[in-house]
């Protein structure tokens, strides 16, 4: 895939378009550290609570409540921060479609994944206005269900769906300007 990125990169005539392809990729590849962040802190989160029947008998309720806490602090500090990726990758997708408006291919994309990068939007606002939602006496304001990311009432798959769709989406923006100059 670097390859192939960079042999297209570096044949885009246009800067603009230059700069966002690069920033699109980078917020892909960010996204992808995420996606494997929300797992590791899945897993500490789950054998945190597998084991938080031995612990609470060592440590005392309070350490493990803690510990607990600072765990589930990270696996949402990180769902936010792929969901701000996710939303960049959505700007930068328009930005390559305004540039390049007659590319069947790139609008075909933002076509396709248009409600799920709208979803990825609505979540990422819900939680950067997150007094609103308070004020509105929001009943969920993030869990977590297996694979599962729901805030009021709508669900955001953090797994492997979201993260496939995603490399199916870079690599279609490059196939869509493959033959772009």
């Amino acid at each position: 895939m670097e390859g192939r990125f960079w042999k297209i990169f570096i044949h885009l005539k246009s800067q603009t378009a230059r700069v966002a392809l690069l920033f699109l990729k980078r917020e892909v590849d960010k996204a992808r550290l995420q996606f494997s962040r929300i797992r590791q802190d899945r897993d500490e989160v789950e054998q945190f609570t597998d084991l938080s029947t031995n612990r609470r008998n060592s440590h005392g309720l309070l350490k493990v409540q803690q510990r607990f806490d600072e765990a589930m602090l990270a696996l949402f500090a990180d769902i936010h921060f792929l969901l701000i990726c996710l939303d960049k990758i959505d700007l930068l997708l328009r930005m390559l479609q305004k540039h390049f408006p007659t590319n069947q291919k790139l609008n075909n994309i933002l076509h396709l994944h248009s409600k799920s990068l709208k979803d990825y939007n609505d979540f990422r606002n819900h939680l950067e206005h997150i007094d609103e939602r308070i004020e509105d006496k929001v009943s969920d304001l993030g869990n977590l269900q297996n694979n599962m990311f729901t805030f009021a009432g709508k669900r955001f798959n953090i797994g492997t769906d979201t993260e496939n769709e995603l490399e199916r989406i870079l690599d279609e923006t490059l196939s869509a300007l493959e033959n772009v100059r």
